[in-house]
């Protein structure tokens, strides 16, 4: 099991996605007539990966990323922007995708990009590039008429910073890549010590140990045009410093590493201001564990920080700042939180100190805004809504006024999108007071044809709603297609133990989450609420009950499991993953939980085979109703074994997939698109009773047919699918 906010200190030393494709570019699109949408669309939008402001505020430097899943790989570039009217240069390639390393080593298979970095006179933006197997600093120029590589390192750049004066750029770097080589065909050879590994999956897969992410790093100068390429002096590595404290961007920048306990925005420096004005967040109560506590805006007006002035507002309040500005004439603090059910909604806000008054600027209800930056009066950001991805837009911090500068994906325009409409119900009792909100949330994607007078079969996808509407956490579901081909589709958000997380140490957390004598209070919480989202849609009278689906990876995996363990109320399921079970605790070396806890994550799991008995699907054949999907990552694979075995013995119609190279969120273009086709066929063959006509689909069919023979002996289905009707 892994929360969403669990995880959370990153760098940005990643690894290479080992694959390359062709340029890319944004095409002009015509306005032309509405068509339904398709997997081919959805995997290939294009993301935003970085964002930044020039010094003089009249640019934005974005890194583009979009899927190729024929080539199984990434197009990259990066695109220079007006922020008056959002007119586009390109920039240059942006190299090979890269993925997130946590500062245990880990990977999870979070896909990142390179900071830009703005020389002082805004004519050039700096940033990594990996290509061949290295990282390297490189530059562009601002017409996008030249893009160079600046280093020729040894080792990869980890982070850089600009001179002053703009001459120079000072950067870091950690063991050389013919060390780190070494080190690997050495234990290749010798065999590597047990105590390096953190986790088995790092022993079945290529048996070589994931280190935590260097911190012992060297400053380095390169000319700002590539030459004299040398380890920094005393004086050097103090302007390095100094550049990164001056182009510092809370709340954006993975280069600059935080620990779990700092998330939040606990662990931000002041924000100053003009005259020396300084801002901060102070723990509303010090003594809290936990890794999100409540915090509280204050605000000196004099440079020293003394005389400190507390916002008293209720808005001033809260687990996450995404991020705080002062205004131009350093009389008010800008601040952006998150709020709402479950962090559902985010809010933009003003204090006066000298008054203390609040004022809303903006609010953000499921879409999203993912980075913004402050210019003169207006928030230049990072943003989507619940139909459509990632784009620059531009608010008046007067007005509240939102217009949009620059769209990356024109094409889509001319699709037909779905209605979207937001509902609410009751949470159910928190049972051990672990601090859930007392309403849950989530969406319903209505099919284009709509008609409520029709019983409709439903999918569910339980983890996460805000943002567009993609795939759910993981990008598996591709809810849009779903609802595109029929089906109405139930995007709902898992309730969060937000209490806890803020007051109590992880161990406390997870002792009171799974404890067995309360009955699993946060599985049950997962599975209860969603149940509670189903229901308020089938009061509405155009559900099918006996055609509900629902999967999802992680956390959606462990409910869609669980609800097949206490429930009848699921005809088709697709995860990524199997139930919690003892295994759980024999993944983790004890030096991976020391690693852990060092960085303030981590949790002591209990060993008892009779503890996880009670949650293991394996253990509870006799309940399951529903036939079962899975698309496991191999580094993952370890924990479907049980699974998969009791399935077979029992008769039980399961299919499972394992993708290779792959860690907990799947990566590779090819894989995901090949898990949004089969996952669409499956809930179509299974709630819809139809077959895909192609010719290369026969074989699955044939198998599913099989599935469907077994699913007739089920005396738990809630469908008669076969003629005969003949269960035994």
């Amino acid at each position: 099991m892994s929360l969403s906010l669990q995880a959370v200190a990153m760098t940005a030393w990643s690894q290479s996605s080992n694959h390359q494709t062709a340029s890319l570019t944004i095409p002009q699109v015509a306005q032309g007539p509405k068509r339904l949408i398709t997997t081919d669309d959805l995997i290939a939008l294009r993301d935003i990966d970085s964002f930044s402001l020039s010094p003089d505020g009249k640019k934005f430097a974005v890194l583009i990323r979009q899927a190729d899943p024929v080539a199984n790989g990434y197009r990259t570039g990066w695109f220079i922007g007006s922020t008056d009217d959002g007119a586009l240069t390109s920039a240059g390639d942006g190299g090979e995708a890269r993925l997130m390393r946590i500062m245990t080593g880990r990977c999870g298979g979070d896909l990142v990009g390179s900071s830009s970095r703005w020389s002082a006179d805004g004519q050039w933006i700096a940033y990594t590039v990996q290509r061949n197997g290295e990282i390297q600093l490189w530059r562009s120029s601002v017409d996008g008429k030249i893009q160079q590589q600046l280093t020729h390192n040894e080792a990869d750049v980890r982070d850089f910073a600009w001179s002053e004066d703009g001459r120079t750029l000072f950067f870091t770097v950690g063991s050389t890549r013919s060390a780190q080589r070494a080190r690997e065909e050495k234990g290749g050879r010798d065999g590597f010590p047990l105590q390096e590994f953190q986790w088995f999956t790092e022993m079945v897969y290529r048996a070589t140990p994931v280190g935590p992410v260097e911190t012992d790093l060297t400053v380095w100068a390169v000319a700002s045009d590539g030459r004299d390429e040398r380890p920094a002096d005393a004086a050097g590595k103090k302007q390095f410093e100094e550049g990164l404290r001056r182009g510092y961007s809370w709340g954006r920048d993975y280069s600059q590493t935080m620990k779990v306990e700092d998330f939040g925005g606990s662990g931000a420096p002041p924000v100053v201001g003009k005259n020396g004005v300084r801002a901060s967040l102070v723990r509303v109560d010090p003594s809290e564990r936990g890794f999100l506590p409540k915090l509280r805006l204050t605000a000196s007006l004099r440079p020293d920080g003394s005389q400190p002035i507390a916002c008293n507002a209720e808005e001033c309040v809260a687990q996450i700042f995404s991020k705080v500005w002062w205004s131009p004439d350093g009389k008010q603090v800008i601040f952006w939180r998150e709020e709402g059910i479950n962090f559902s909604d985010q809010g933009i806000y003003s204090w006066t100190p000298a008054s203390g008054v609040v004022k809303p600027l903006k609010r953000a209800s499921g879409d999203r805004f993912k980075e913004c930056e402050l210019l003169g009066q207006r928030l230049i950001c990072v943003h989507e809504t619940r139909l459509q991805p990632a784009h620059i837009v531009s608010i008046d911090t007067r007005s509240g006024r939102t217009s949009v500068l620059a769209d990356f994906n024109p094409e889509f325009k001319n699709l037909r999108l779905p209605k979207v409409e937001r509902f609410e119900w009751d949470a159910p009792p928190d049972t051990v007071r672990l601090g859930y909100s007392k309403r849950a949330y989530g969406y319903i994607v209505y099919p284009p044809d709509f008609d409520p007078n029709k019983k409709y079969p439903v999918l569910i996808a339980p983890y996460g709603a805000q943002g567009f509407i993609r795939g759910d956490v993981g990008d598996e579901q591709p809810m849009l297609v779903y609802a595109a081909n029929g089906f109405v589709v139930l995007d709902t958000a898992f309730l969060l133990p937000l209490g806890d997380m803020g007051a109590a140490d992880g161990d406390t957390l997870y002792e009171k989450m799974f404890s067995a004598e309360h009955g699993f209070p946060h599985m049950t919480m997962l599975m209860e609420s969603t149940m509670r989202g189903l229901d308020a849609a089938v009061a509405r009278g155009w559900v099918d009950e006996t055609r509900v689906g629902m999967g999802g990876l992680s956390q959606g995996a462990m409910a869609s499991l669980y609800a097949l363990q206490k429930l009848d109320r699921l005809s088709a399921v697709s995860v990524s993953g199997p139930s919690l079970s003892q295994i759980d605790v024999y993944l983790e070396t004890s030096y991976g939980a020391e690693i852990a806890k060092r960085i303030g994550g981590g949790v002591k799991r209990p060993e008892a085979a009779e503890y996880w008995a009670q949650i293991d699907l394996a253990d509870h054949m006799d309940s399951i109703e529903a036939p079962i999907l899975m698309h496991i990552a191999d580094r993952e694979a370890i924990g479907i074994m049980r699974l998969q075995y009791r399935l077979s013995d029992a008769r039980k119609p399961y299919e499972a997939f394992i993708f290779q190279d792959e860690y907990h969120q799947k990566w590779q273009p090819a894989h995901r698109y090949a898990i949004y086709n089969r996952n669409l066929d499956w809930y179509r063959f299974w709630l819809q009773d139809y077959e895909d006509p192609s010719a290369e689909k026969a074989d699955q069919y044939r198998r599913w047919r099989a599935l469907r023979e077994l699913q007739c002996l089920n005396p738990r289905a809630l469908r008669a699918y076969c003629a005969d009707n003949n269960k035994e």
